[in-house]
């Protein structure tokens, strides 16, 4: 998408303390290699619907990690596996939710991936016409490039 003129990013997300972390600067590396602009990152959350779900597959998949990690999601959360309360819900608190977030502010620092003006506004001169018959551009007026009048409607 990038090599096509496309603003293109990445969103580092979940973000799971003691799995997913220490892959951070690896990820971003590979984003910006690939023409990414801009970058985030999210922790992890684990809303009431999730957190049964979540334990049971890091249970299964990782059972030699799974006491640490939900350990280190609880000190991110206030003791619980999930925070709802706005301004944090996305961040955590304390020093293990503070940590991957320096690392990444510093990688995406480095790597450029942090601008503000990365390219985000729309531009409609990248639009193109949709393509000839027989495709999905069909269902178009090909003039106008928007559905026909005579178009059934319900």
């Amino acid at each position: 998408m990038a090599q096509a003129g496309i603003s293109t990013g990445v969103l580092v997300s979940p973000l799971i303390p003691g799995l997913t972390d220490q892959d951070l600067e690896r990820m971003l590396v590979a984003a910006a290699q690939a023409g990414a602009s801009r970058a985030s990152s999210l922790l992890i959350r684990l809303p009431l619907e999730l957190k049964d779900l979540f334990t049971d597959w890091l249970q299964t998949h990782f059972p030699e990690h799974a006491g640490k990690v939900l350990g280190l999601i609880r000190q991110c959360r206030g003791g619980k596996l999930n925070d709802a309360r706005f301004g944090t819900r996305f961040t955590g608190t304390g020093p293990i939710a503070e940590l991957p977030q320096q690392r990444f502010e510093l990688a995406a620092g480095r790597l450029g991936l942090l601008r503000q003006d990365a390219g985000w506004e729309l531009d409609s001169k990248r639009f193109r016409a949709p393509g000839p018959a027989g495709t999905q551009g069909s269902l178009f007026d090909s003039e106008s490039g928007c559905l026909p009048l005579t178009a059934n409607r319900k």
